[in-house]
C-alpha cells in the first residue's frame, strides 16, 4: 500500500483498485479472466476501512467499536431493572451481528445498516438505564 498510515480517503477503494489492478496486470499475471468486474468495494468492511482511511482510521474504527462495547457492558453490569438488562443484550447482539457481517460484506455502507448501527451505538453508550436505584425521569 502506497499510504498505509493516512490511506486514500473515504469513497476511494474503487478507483485506487484499479490503479493496483493495472500494476498487475502489468506484470504478465494470467489473472485476465476474472479481473475486469466493476469493483466498488472490498469484500468486507474492515479492510475497506483500513485501505480508504488508512491504520488511523482503522485504529480509531476498531476503537469506536470497543468504546461501544465496554460502554455496553458497564451499563449491563450497572442496570438494576431486568428490562433495561434485556434491551442491553439486546443492544449487544445486535451490535455483534453487525460486526460479524462486517467480516463479509460492507453493511456500514447501506444506509439503513448505517444508521441502525450507529442507533445501537447510541443505546450503548447512553447511560439512560436506571442505576443503583435512581429512576428514569
Amino acid at each position: 500500500m502506497d499510504r498505509p498510515v493516512l490511506g486514500f480517503g473515504l469513497g476511494s477503494y474503487g478507483p485506487v483498485f484499479y490503479d493496483y489492478q493495472t500494476r498487475v496486470l502489468d506484470q504478465g499475471t494470467s489473472l485476465r479472466a476474472y479481473m475486469w468486474e466493476l469493483v466498488q468495494h472490498a469484500h468486507n468492511e474492515f479492510i475497506q476501512i483500513a485501505g480508504e482511511l488508512g491504520a488511523i482510521g482503522a485504529f480509531f474504527a476498531c476503537w469506536f467499536i470497543a468504546a461501544a462495547c465496554y460502554a455496553g457492558w458497564r451499563n449491563l453490569v450497572r442496570a438494576n431493572q431486568e428490562k433495561d438488562k434485556a434491551l442491553l443484550i439486546g443492544c449487544m447482539a445486535a451490535v455483534g451481528v453487525l460486526i460479524i457481517d462486517a467480516l463479509f460484506s460492507f453493511p456500514f455502507h447501506i444506509v439503513p445498516s448505517a444508521q441502525c448501527s450507529v442507533l445501537l451505538a447510541a443505546c450503548l453508550i447512553g447511560n439512560w438505564a436506571a442505576v443503583d436505584g435512581e429512576q428514569r425521569q
